[in-house]
């Protein structure tokens, strides 16, 4: 075996790591090498992804692309005093980092180049069209819908009005995702690029306790604030209030419910709800949730319309966006300690900071 690039593994020429990440389910970014052979084989691979060399617009992408990468793997993931080797922090040829990256001999300049080629991949998928061109048109449709339930009235929010009003904490539409978050995203999840990104839209309401969270998602429903039909069922997680335990109270108070007014069924239902340990912890769907923070969340998909245009027909396709509702306690819980969506943060760049430089740090 020599030191130079090889397109594969054995006397065949068989990339066994390329054949795992085709057929095999292996994620592209944990290859140790990748398996070209020539600058020229280099080019091709980059115009199968979607890089024509040949086109200037194309060319000045891919560079705003690697200096992205440079910067996030500067800022964000190396420790202290780490330093990526000047020779593959100053290489703008891709084709020639992508002819490195294939190199059998494992040295440092091979698996820099792996982790610079790792991150650029990740940022090539962090970007959404989409989500530029339509994000907002989500946003406000969704306000549009659920701006005449809720009232703010001298500091007391509720959703919907009467006897009926759930009290709120607070609503609001999250901000968008910063490319960083979203890379950080991309490269803890265990699938990378195979993963879709569904929470850059996302509307959070915090309730003062948690079948008040129960009510909400009930009145989304009702009020068609949200369509029952376009919930992604994969993209449900309850780790606040178990469904088959509010069956079990309603079974258990029976047709006494029928003599007690909403307020005192709330009451009651209330403080048990609150007492209530659920069955699953977010770390059952997420391994960087700590356990103690609790919600309910679900992914819609708004339909949107697009006008014909310049020959084009024109459709209908739809757009994901997410609910999260959280009590007060598990609100409480994200802005400090273990819980906190600093710590989470933390937790998934570390994963990222593993995964992209191994044992070069």
């Amino acid at each position: 075996m020599t030191g130079g690039p090889s397109s594969g593994d054995d006397a065949l020429g068989v990339s066994r790591g390329a054949l795992r990440t085709l057929i095999a389910g292996r994620s592209a970014l944990d290859n140790p090498r990748l398996n070209l052979v020539s600058r020229a084989d280099a080019g091709e691979f980059l115009a199968a992804y979607g890089f024509d060399l040949r086109d200037p617009t194309q060319r000045k992408e891919l560079q705003a692309i690697r200096k992205e990468a440079m910067s996030f793997l500067e800022e964000e993931l190396l420790p202290p005093g780490a330093a990526v080797p000047e020779a593959v922090r100053k290489m703008l040829d891709v084709r020639t980092l992508l002819v490195w990256a294939s190199h059998t001999d494992g040295s440092l300049r091979q698996r820099w180049a792996c982790a610079v080629l790792r991150v650029m991949h990740t940022c090539a998928h962090a970007h959404s069209f989409t989500d530029l061109a339509f994000g907002g048109q989500v946003r406000a449709a969704v306000e549009a819908r659920l701006g005449p339930h809720v009232t703010i009235d001298e500091g007391r929010t509720t959703l919907g009005r009467g006897a009926d009003a759930i009290p709120l904490v607070r609503v609001e539409f999250r901000q968008p995702k910063t490319l960083s978050s979203v890379v950080v995203k991309l490269l803890a999840a265990a699938e990378n690029v195979a993963t879709e990104i569904y929470d850059r839209q996302g509307l959070r309401f915090v309730t003062r306790g948690r079948l008040d969270a129960f009510l909400v998602v009930h009145y989304l429903r009702v009020h068609h604030i949200v369509m029952l039909a376009n919930v992604m069922p994969s993209r449900c997680r309850n780790t606040l209030l178990d469904p088959d335990w509010y069956d079990a109270q309603m079974a258990r108070i029976g047709p006494a419910a029928n003599s007690l007014t909403r307020a005192e069924l709330v009451s009651w239902l209330g403080r048990l709800a609150d007492r209530h340990v659920p069955t699953h912890v977010a770390s059952d769907h997420n391994r960087f949730s700590n356990e103690s923070f609790r919600s309910i969340q679900f992914t819609c998909r708004e339909m949107l319309r697009l006008p014909a245009r310049d020959g084009f027909p024109g459709g209908r396709f739809f757009f994901p966006y997410e609910v999260q509702i959280l009590d007060a306690k598990s609100d409480a819980a994200a802005r400090e300690g273990d819980a906190s969506h600093a710590a989470y943060r933390e937790r998934q760049r570390e994963a990222a900071r593993r995964r992209v430089l191994g044992d070069l740090v």
